[in-house]
């Protein structure tokens, strides 16, 4: 029996990305009583306004040609001699954005600074953090499609590891504040690209001085028509802080910033079950037999089942947890929490039901739908801040 489980690449897979994103979650979290005693609420929203403007910088860089990788089965196999070159043309296309990127937020720093309140350097600093954070995705999403698990996971963890550690050195030895945060984030990038790029070489798949047009337009026509999608995603899942930064005190401001980081955590399980799910699901489309694709709805619905019982019983443990471990000043955050987290429990329904959208290649349409939803999301949100602020 044992024998059969472990031969199962699902079960195996899904095991250690559940493991890897619960280490990875587990950092974090287990910084929380740290950054709470030595970061008031107003400096934890400028850590939290940091990693608002990281986010949005992920989906940007890049252009998302990435997720060309995982769906362009016909360069899945190593052998074939342009699988390195899409990988390069992938590599192309990140340079060039985050050149545009740094050319526009060198023109615009002034304005940006003053809209945000943040430092000029931080600005900068969480440029190369994106940058650096989709090289080290490119071997990433080769092992997850190789199904290597495990240099999926050492990598990964290795990564978040050294962010913690950091982070320690910085704010509680040094006293750097919350500066001491955005840097741990900075230095691991500047550590992470080039350890990426001596990855994909001895991978034996990094091409980057080669030049393909076929193969950038192949990866720009899919990554292009999820841009809406991204934008989108980034309204849905981001655009909350930019609106309670800059309609609350700085004080509840970091109250929200740190209960929306604990609500984060539960991504954890879905982000888990997702990576290990999609080359299974790709395999099965693939059949495209009627008794297969019923299973997968049959599946999903389960999956959606489990997930909205789970999120029932987060509104009574959640704001245990961070009475636990949280100080007085950040307590107030257990009441807005379990709201947090149902929210996390959508965004998991749709990872699952955006793979079947991904895998047809219907991009145009999860676009619309996604900022569609986006913009009625940030609408209503302005509209009850207004109403309660009376801004």
């Amino acid at each position: 029996m044992l024998k059969k489980i472990a031969s199962n690449s699902l079960v195996t897979g899904s095991a250690v990305y559940l493991a890897t994103n619960i280490l990875s979650a587990a950092l974090p979290l287990a910084l929380i009583p740290i950054l709470t005693h030595h970061l008031t609420p107003e400096e934890y929203s400028k850590v939290g306004i940091f990693q608002t403007i990281l986010s949005a910088l992920s989906g940007i860089i890049g252009l998302n040609v990435i997720g060309a990788l995982g769906t362009r089965e016909r360069y899945h196999n190593v052998d074939n001699p342009e699988f390195k070159y899409y990988v390069g043309a992938c590599l192309q296309i990140c340079l060039a954005s985050t050149a545009t990127i740094l050319a526009a937020g060198f023109l615009f720093s002034n304005e940006i600074e003053a809209w945000l309140q943040i430092k000029e350097a931080w600005i900068y600093g969480a440029i190369l953090t994106a940058s650096a954070t989709y090289i080290s995705r490119i071997p990433l999403t080769n092992w997850m499609f190789r199904k290597k698990a495990l240099h999926y996971g050492a990598f990964h963890i290795a990564q978040n590891i050294a962010i913690a550690t950091l982070t320690i050195i910085l704010i509680v030895i040094l006293n750097q504040g919350p500066e001491g945060r955005i840097s741990s984030y900075v230095i691991t990038a500047t550590i992470i690209m080039p350890v990426s790029f001596m990855i994909l070489r001895k991978e034996k798949i990094l091409s980057l001085l080669s030049w393909h047009p076929h193969l950038l337009k192949d990866a720009l026509k899919f990554g292009i028509p999820l841009l809406p999608h991204t934008i989108g995603i980034f309204l849905l899942n981001i655009a909350d802080r930019l609106v309670v930064h800059s309609n609350l005190p700085p004080t509840d401001a970091g109250i929200y910033f740190f209960a929306a980081q604990v609500a984060a955590a539960t991504s954890i399980l879905f982000d888990a079950v997702n990576k290990s799910y999609i080359p299974f699901l790709f395999e099965k489309l693939k059949s495209q037999t009627e008794g297969g694709k019923r299973m997968i709805v049959r599946q999903t619905y389960k999956w959606f089942t489990g997930l909205l019982l789970g999120s029932t019983c987060c509104f009574f443990v959640a704001p245990l947890i961070i009475d636990s471990i949280s100080t007085e000043e950040y307590r107030d955050a257990g009441i807005i929490v379990g709201w947090l987290i149902l929210g996390q429990v959508f965004n998991g329904m749709y990872q699952t039901v955006g793979n079947y959208i991904f895998y047809e290649g219907k991009t145009v349409l999860l676009s619309i739908t996604t900022i569609s939803c986006g913009v009625i999301y940030v609408s209503l949100l302005t509209a009850s801040v207004i109403i309660v602020t009376g801004k």
